[in-house]
């Protein structure tokens, strides 16, 4: 049950997704486990991605390795395959895609990696990834649309730490409502901050 959200700004970027990871025993019980770190730093940025976790980490692999970024679309299909073999047809190793940040001569800037390709995510841009059939919209409409129309720079902030506190806490609010309409999203989540001369990553326990 992985929740991501991730902003694209004109001069970086910020990555958040929760930290539970889920286990079903049968069709309508489950094992949660707090604390699962889902980003992972990477020497170009950050790396998360949606769908089977395996297959995100095997990917993740490759690219830790020295595999170049053009490659992961190969790279992600064939782990896809290898998991198919292990565990049969699945629908979350169907839908599993990447999310990684990497440098450009404009900045750092946010990917999306499927089967087929690698898109490069424009400024301006907010993305966000949900479990499938969660209706995420009804339970927190007006605080995504309050940070869609507040993705500025880092640059339009006085100092760093006005930056970071500025988003924490607009991320955070969505976590806690998300929270409220599924428990199988954590209230608490990491989160990862990245612009042409900083980085860094921090878990926001959001427990108010």
């Amino acid at each position: 049950m992985t929740f991501i959200i991730a902003m694209q700004a004109e001069d970086s970027l910020i990555v958040s997704a929760d930290n539970t990871t889920i286990a079903f025993t049968n069709s309508t019980a489950f094992r949660r486990s707090i604390a699962c770190q889902k980003l992972h730093e990477w020497p170009g940025g950050v790396f998360t991605g949606t769908g089977e976790y395996g297959v995100v980490q095997r990917t993740l692999g490759h690219l830790t390795r020295g595999a170049a970024l053009a490659s992961l679309p190969v790279l992600l299909a064939r782990e896809k395959e290898c998991r198919r073999q292990e565990a049969g047809p699945n629908e979350q190793i169907d839908i599993t895609r990447l999310i990684l940040s990497a440098p450009t001569p404009q900045g750092p800037r946010l990917h999306i990696v499927t089967d087929d390709a690698i898109e490069q995510i424009g400024p301006g841009e907010l993305l966000m990834f949900f479990p499938l059939n969660h209706d995420f919209l009804s339970a927190s409409s007006e605080a995504i649309h309050d940070l869609n129309a507040s993705l500025w720079a880092k640059s339009n902030f006085a100092t760093p730490d006005e930056w970071i506190s500025f988003y924490a806490e607009k991320f955070s609010e969505i976590y806690a409502l998300q929270n409220q309409n599924n428990e199988l999203i954590s209230r608490s989540f990491h989160i990862y901050f990245q612009a042409e001369e900083l980085s860094l990553t921090f878990i926001a326990a959001n427990s108010s």
